[in-house]
């Protein structure tokens, strides 16, 4: 029989919340690879500010299932702005995108890349326990994507974190995080997608560079409705802290 993983429970409870319609869906299989390196500096003990580098590719289908390096599919740059308190923080992050569809069918490789400015804010609580942390965060972006000739829309997403301390150097993380289309000029589809992920964060050389390495499973629904694309990512990370 096959084994029940915590992810793929995440993953049946916003399916079945959502009613999306698992028999009646086109459904379009992909291998991604998302890299980033990342760079903090801490201003003082409740301030830091974080420059973020994101490369992104996917497989072709046409030639190969699983080369998740054919076809490129993003880069962008971020900065994240934190405060913490106690057992909050806040962050106001600016973003670029330059992103190519997803290649799920014939007439993605008609679809032109594209521009996004985007403007997010997050809250995030945090409890820690001897070796768990559990964090809770939601957030909101404003986005301009080029698609939509620049006008603005809306997206929230929620998130759910549990890490665990493997040891002094190495965390396994835990997590899935939906995000739904909201106003101004919201998305046809209110489901956007969901993020369910699954790594392992190492500290390489204390206190000053770390890495992550997971697999991360990415539900997308399509504006059609009844199109999904099922996306299975390796997740790569450098962090560098200054």
């Amino acid at each position: 029989m096959r084994k029940i993983y915590p992810i793929d429970l995440c993953n049946a409870l916003i399916l079945s919340v959502l009613c999306i319609g698992v028999a009646q869906a086109q459904r379009y299989n992909h291998a991604t690879l998302w890299s980033r390196v990342t760079l903090n500096k801490r201003l003082n003990p409740n301030w830091s500010v974080q420059g973020e580098y994101h490369w992104r590719r996917q497989n072709n289908f046409h030639t190969s299932k699983w080369n998740l390096l054919e076809n490129p599919f993003l880069q962008a740059g971020r900065i994240i702005l934190s405060y913490q308190r106690k057992d909050w923080t806040f962050q106001l992050n600016p973003n670029f995108f330059y992103a190519h569809p997803l290649l799920g069918k014939e007439a993605d490789f008609t679809n032109p890349a594209g521009r996004e400015w985007r403007l997010a804010a997050y809250a995030e609580w945090a409890r820690v326990r001897t070796k768990v942390t559990l964090r809770l965060r939601g957030g909101y972006e404003y986005r301009f994507l080029e698609r939509n000739a620049f006008e603005p829309t809306g997206r929230a997403r929620f998130r759910i974190q549990g890490r665990y301390n493997v040891s002094e150097r190495v965390r396994w993380v835990l997590s899935t995080e939906p995000l739904v289309n909201v106003g101004p000029n919201p998305a046809p589809v209110f489901f956007s997608q969901n993020q369910a992920y699954t790594g392992l964060d190492f500290d390489l050389i204390q206190p000053w560079l770390g890495a992550e390495i997971g697999y991360l499973y990415v539900l997308r629904k399509r504006q059609s409705g009844i199109e999904f694309d099922n996306e299975h990512a390796l997740g790569l990370q450098l962090k560098i802290r200054l």
